[in-house]
């Protein structure tokens, strides 16, 4: 699946793109068309997703998957793997009505201990403590998200949305701070995958003050599920990730169904 062949020493691999589904890929009551109501009349649902790319010439695979655990709260999880390097990532949340509320979030990176994190939320103090770096806990503003949640809750604005989405804010915790991004519409398209050809939606995310910024397109009849991520360095075309396989709540997805 991946090689691991070299010539010289491995050079460490940048995990931005993939960890850029954790930031944009994202999710819903399906208000759609009625070919949106594919799987059930409520949303989250569980799914395993698996997305590819190319670095360097090196192949690169990404999992992600989620599940409701016994108390409730759901469960979504990322790993992904380039050569001999890798990540994981999970986040628990809570969903009442269109509201996704972070309860816990894990990122472990095999390279540098110094990327990893483990936020916890306690709602009832409105704080956030980060265990692997913080002294103090951060004061929690209205609707703070991690960087997986995140993903959830946009999928859930743009479903609200019922095709009139245009722009938000999301202020995400990232181990000692906030960012804040916006993401913003810029086109309805017609996108080709592994998995059928979808009517989608064209995303912009940014980040305030930074030159760099992320495209996302989802589908508009999978509960707007993320087929594709474009990191864009200014001007310049980046790297990207692409879905190849989809189950949603044990149906595999394939040519449009």
């Amino acid at each position: 699946m991946v090689n691991t062949l070299a010539t010289g020493p491995a050079k460490k691999p940048d995990f931005t793109l993939f960890r850029k589904l954790a930031k944009a890929s994202s999710l819903s009551v399906i208000l759609f068309s009625s070919q949106s109501h594919l799987f059930a009349d409520s949303f989250p649902v569980p799914y395993q997703a698996v997305y590819s790319g190319s670095f360097a010439g090196i192949s690169a695979e990404m999992k992600q998957s989620l599940s409701l655990t016994e108390n409730e709260q759901w469960h979504l999880q990322n790993s992904a793997s380039i050569a001999f390097f890798g990540f994981s990532e999970e986040a628990l949340f809570t969903t009442n009505g269109s509201v996704i509320t972070p309860q816990r979030y894990k990122y472990n990176n095999s390279t540098s201990s110094k990327r990893s994190s483990d936020l916890n939320f306690d709602h009832d103090l409105g704080t956030a403590i980060d265990l692997l770096h913080s002294k103090a806990p951060l004061s929690l503003p209205e609707g703070a998200l991690d960087k997986l949640s995140f993903q959830t809750q946009l999928r859930t604005d743009l479903i609200q949305a019922q095709g009139n989405f245009t722009e938000k804010n999301y202020v995400l915790v990232d181990r000692t701070k906030y960012k804040n991004y916006t993401v913003k519409k810029l086109a309805d398209v017609t996108i080709e995958t592994k998995i059928g050809t979808f009517e989608a939606v064209k995303l912009e995310q940014r980040r305030s003050g930074k030159e760099s910024f992320t495209l996302i397109w989802t589908a508009k009849n999978l509960d707007h599920f993320i087929l594709r991520i474009q990191r864009m360095d200014g001007d310049s075309s980046g790297r990207e990730v692409n879905l190849q396989s989809l189950t949603i709540n044990g149906k595999e997805i394939a040519h449009n169904e």
